[in-house]
């Protein structure tokens, strides 16, 4: 991976391979979101970002 003409950049397997699954989900069209794991989320902003109702969010996890 380049990120200009001259400069390379090494990337872990593991790396590439997610690289390669989100620019496949762009392709198709989806929005597609890029957090790190340790991020914290309301239960307001993960049904913004699932765009689903709390209730559904609240409900997801006993299914």
């Amino acid at each position: 991976m380049s990120d200009t003409a001259d400069d390379r950049i090494e990337l872990p397997e593991e790396i590439y391979e997610v690289l390669l699954n989100v620019v496949d989900a762009m392709l198709r069209g989806p929005a597609v979101t890029v957090s790190p794991t340790s991020q914290t989320l309301t239960t307001q902003r993960a049904t913004d970002l699932l765009g689903i109702s709390r209730p559904t969010l609240i409900k997801a996890p006993e299914q």
